[in-house]
Parts: structure tokens; C-alpha cells; sequence
């Protein structure tokens, strides 16, 4: 999907899927993507997800809720241009999983949570 310019993935039915590890590797071209409606309830890993999505500068993942026994690793990983992520909805967990995991992944930015959106500056 290096060429991707855009894609609306908002209804897909993600409420059976365990692992989505990679989904959007090398996504290079999309800039936006709202994950909001997606039930995550039963994801085991998300590790690598958007790796290597060079232009993406938002993500809504609002109503989100991450389990403990989840995998995140990587997940923002050389997502340079990423300067939003909502996560509206979500539980104060989730969240921090989340904000932990741009701080790891893209760590030479720093990442503040205000009101359900997590910025760059």
C-alpha cells in the first residue's frame, strides 16, 4: 500500500479479529485515519501497526479499549509526521497505553494528553 492516498476502513467489523499486527505497514502516502468505531475487545496484538506510515499526521482511535494482555509494541514506529491521536471515549488506561507507546516509539517528540487527544509538540 506504499501509494495509498486514502482509505475508510471506519465500518469494518473487527469484533472476532485477535491480531492485527502490521495492518498498515508501509502506508506511506496516507495522512489520516479513524479507527473510532472499531471493536477491539478481543486484539491480542497490534504490535507494528502502522509501521513505516511516513505521512501520517492523525489517528482517531476514540472508544478504544486496550486489554492488559495486549501488545502495542511498535506500534507508531517511524511515524514521523504524527502530530494527533484521539482517543476520546477511551478508559484512563487505554489512554496511557497509548501515550506510553508514542513516547517509546517516537521518542523524540514529546507527547502531552489533554481531553481525549494526545498532541506533539
Amino acid at each position: 500500500c506504499y501509494t495509498l492516498a486514502s482509505l475508510d476502513v471506519s465500518n469494518f467489523d473487527t469484533s472476532n479479529v485477535e491480531y492485527m499486527d502490521e495492518l498498515f505497514r508501509e502506508c506511506r502516502t496516507l495522512t489520516s485515519l479513524d479507527l473510532s468505531n472499531w471493536t477491539i475487545n478481543k486484539w491480542l496484538s497490534v504490535s507494528h501497526l502502522f509501521y513505516n506510515c511516513y505521512s501520517l499526521t492523525s489517528i482517531d482511535l476514540s472508544n478504544w479499549t486496550i486489554s492488559d494482555n495486549t501488545s502495542l509494541s511498535y506500534m507508531f514506529d517511524n511515524c514521523n509526521s504524527l502530530t494527533t491521536v484521539k482517543v476520546i471515549n477511551c478508559d484512563s488506561a487505554t489512554q496511557q497505553k497509548i501515550l506510553n507507546q508514542l513516547k517509546a516509539d517516537l521518542r523524540s517528540y514529546t507527547w502531552t494528553l489533554s481531553n481525549g487527544i494526545i498532541t506533539r509538540s
